[in-house]
Formats: structure tokens, sequence, C-alpha cells
């Protein structure tokens, strides 16, 4: 099977054009736009859908793998919908939303991820809800980390859970699937999720920007002092002294003891009240020999513009 050609385009009419290899030509469908950027190109690699029939061979050609991905899922639910096949037709939709997430189509992924919404209601399949879930999250233009933080833990569908734990700073995904989707999300979001610690699941996520602390359960608003208390922990690499912990609030030149601990106390004990299950038990934000610092267990992540 054909699944590549790198060659010039030689001729070409309304939907189709014939592309030089080595002085073979080659006849390739592909759409009127494809076609005019093949003939500005000069030399070009087309990907290539080899369709077999009885009496014909018919390249489709496409500019990468993610229109011949839309256009082979197109082929696949149309025959899924003529035959009855709902399972095939989630998989061959779910594979056409990705590629379409992937090509930056937004009002095709809109339409896509009502479809598979649709579908998922109409048969009961709690995976394309899931998945429908994230990828709709792309429609947005900051990442829905309520949304990541509660997807990681989804049993239904274990593809939305390592994508959700990727975009919010954990392990890296492999499967192919898992990558459009994690680079289809990523790339539509004006801000990315840091993490404290490079490829490790963050247990919470703080976001200056929109002064919200996100916790698993819940997601209290922070004053502009506790974010810098927080934002200058998360520079320092997770812990600070005393005198640090004072100029990450207040900016001081210099450190005096007695006024600057006391308030710095205050300050920290408020920011257990807003982030802690139970402040007088901290998990999150603990108490360190020279200061504060954020628990190794319970590491955070932070919003940031790209």
């Amino acid at each position: 099977m054909i699944a590549m050609l790198t060659g010039e385009l030689v001729h070409q009419s309304a939907n189709r054009g014939v592309l030089d290899v080595n002085g073979v030509g080659y006849e390739v469908f592909a759409t009127t736009a494809t076609l005019g950027r093949w003939s500005l190109a000069g030399r070009v690699r087309v990907h290539v859908s080899t369709q077999v029939r009885e009496d014909a061979i018919t390249l489709y050609g496409f500019d990468d793998d993610a229109e011949r991905a839309a256009f082979l899922a197109a082929q696949v639910r149309h025959r899924a919908v003529r035959e009855g096949y709902s399972f095939l037709e989630g998989e061959a939709l779910l594979i056409r939303v990705c590629a379409d997430l992937s090509l930056g189509r937004t009002v095709e992924l809109a339409r896509g991820v009502e479809e598979l919404s649709n579908l998922a209601a109409a048969f009961q399949f709690r995976r394309y809800r899931v998945l429908a879930r994230l990828v709709g999250s792309a429609l947005e233009e900051e990442p829905d980390v309520p949304l990541l933080l509660a997807m990681r833990e989804e049993d239904a569908s274990p593809m939305a859970a390592r994508v959700a734990a990727c975009l919010l700073g954990g392990p890296p995904v492999r499967d192919a699937m898992d990558r459009l989707l994690y680079e289809g999300l990523s790339a539509r979001w004006r801000s990315r999720v840091e993490p404290l610690e490079a490829g490790r699941d963050p247990s919470w996520v703080f976001d200056p920007g929109r002064r919200v602390v996100y916790l698993p359960e819940r997601a209290p608003s922070a004053t502009p002092l506790a974010l810098r208390i927080l934002d200058g922990l998360f520079e320092a690499g997770g812990a600070a002294s005393l005198p640090e912990v004072a100029r990450f609030g207040w900016d001081i030149d210099e450190y005096h003891q007695l006024r600057d601990s006391k308030r710095v106390h205050v300050a920290i004990r408020r920011l257990r009240r807003a982030i802690e299950d139970d402040p007088s038990k901290p998990t999150r934000l603990v108490t360190t020999e020279e200061g504060y610092g954020f628990c190794g267990d319970a590491p955070p992540a932070r919003i940031r513009p790209r």
C-alpha cells in the first residue's frame, strides 16, 4: 500500500493532480486548496490514503497525517452508520474530532464534540462522554483545571486520564492518539500548567491571573498577598526562609525579626485556612526548619501565560 509520495505536481484539474515521482506519474485526488499549495511548493511530500477496489486503485493525498486521519475516520463512520455499528461509529468520530483539533478546525471541532456527546448519551457510552468533555475544553481559551484534576482519575477512559495528567505537567504521553489529543489541546490554550516538579502529577494548582487555587474538590479565591507568597515559594523551588517569605509578600529591603516574622506567620495561617483541608494539620503548605514550603508529597503547579 502507498502511504507517502515525494515529487513534483506536474498537472492538476478540479480535484486531482499528477505527481511526478522519479519519472513515474501518480494520479492523486485532493482538494483544490491542497493542489494549489502543492503547485506553489515545487517538490512536495504527500501523505496518501490508498483505496483498493476490484477495478481500480485510487490515491487520496493530504498535507499531513491529521488530514488523512480525518478522511479515513469519515469513511469508517459513514459505513458504521449505514451498517448499525454504534461502537465503530464512536471510534471513527473520536478520530475525526482529534484530527479537527490538531488541524485547528474550530467549527468542525465544535460540531464533532456535540455529535460525540449525543452518541454517548444515546448509547450510554461513558468513555465517549468523558472524551467529549475533555476535547470540548479546547473550545475555551484557558485550560479547565478542575476538569483536568477530575479527569486524571477517570476510570471510564484511561486515554482521558493519561492526557489530563500530562496537561497538568505529569508524565509524558506515548501513544500516538494520546499525543494528538495532548498537542491539540495544549496548543489552543493561552496559558499552560507549569508543575513544580517536571513529570510529576501536581496535587493542586494555583492561578495568579485568576486569583484562585484549584484543589481536588473546591477552588477557593486567593488574595494578592497569598498569591505573591505562593509564587515566591514556587520560584524558590518549593521552600524559603522567613526573611525570604517576607520579601515575597511585602517586597521589603531589610528583614526585622519581630515585625516581619509576625506578619509572615499571620499570612501563612490565613493562607492555610484557604487551601488546607485541616489547617491544624497542613498537607500542602508546611513548616520547615527555616520557614515554610510546599509538602513534598503534594507538590503544586501554577498557571502561566504562554
